[in-house]
């Protein structure tokens, strides 16, 4: 069944609260099928919440973990990958920088159920396929007066915490020069692609080419 927005936008919602919260109970997902909905419609009517737990050995369901108990993620530390294409003059800070990137993981609370080919694998194919491409253009003598970084950062699922990390150690006159960043998200799933920006680019040339 096609999921919508709104239930995925929930979704994300809850499992980011699950990632971030000490919870002292276990927290199961499934794929739901007929007896599993089964199981769900008869728990339920044995009242609120709190009676669930004992109506379960009532009824004769009993879950077992053998796994070990599961702690916290602490010092998440995300690996970022990046790669130039240095324009005409061969440096970084005299000519302005297009930053074009993409997430490279996907995480969450239920791993089985996450589906990484649309968000990000897309977008890291993206990426790697522009690197590709420009980099024929970038061989020869005559080269844009334009520097492309190329960039693939972790812990995407996890506030961008590869994206922000690279912002915090990143030399603040490459950031200072970077015209616009371009971020490839969940782009496999439509021909139609969707463009918002956080804000005007510098330039009035960048700003045209977004307006055709």
């Amino acid at each position: 069944a096609t999921v919508s927005a709104e239930q995925i936008k929930a979704f994300h919602a809850v499992e980011e609260a699950l990632v971030s919260s000490s919870i002292p109970g276990p927290v199961y997902f499934a794929p739901r099928d007929p007896w599993l909905s089964s199981l769900y419609e008869e728990l339920a009517l044995t009242g609120n919440r709190f009676t669930q737990f004992s109506s379960a050995w009532t009824y004769g369901y009993n879950l077992v973990v053998r796994e070990k108990e599961p702690e916290p993620l602490h010092d998440l530390k995300a690996t970022n990958i990046q790669g130039w294409l240095m324009g005409s003059d061969n440096t970084v800070s005299s000519v302005p920088t297009i930053v074009i990137c993409a997430n490279y993981d996907t995480f969450g609370v239920a791993p089985d159920l996450v589906n990484g080919t649309n968000a990000n694998g897309s977008g890291v194919v993206a990426v790697l396929e522009l690197a590709r491409l420009f980099s024929k253009v970038y061989e020869g003598v005559l080269r844009p007066r334009v520097n492309l970084l190329f960039l693939l950062t972790g812990g995407g699922r996890m506030h961008y915490a590869g994206a922000s990390g690279w912002i915090d150690k990143t030399d603040t006159r490459i950031l200072g020069n970077v015209e616009l960043a371009l971020c490839l998200d969940g782009i496999g799933t439509s021909d139609t692609l969707f463009l918002h920006l956080a804000k005007s680019p510098k330039s009035d040339d960048t700003l045209a080419f977004f307006d055709e």
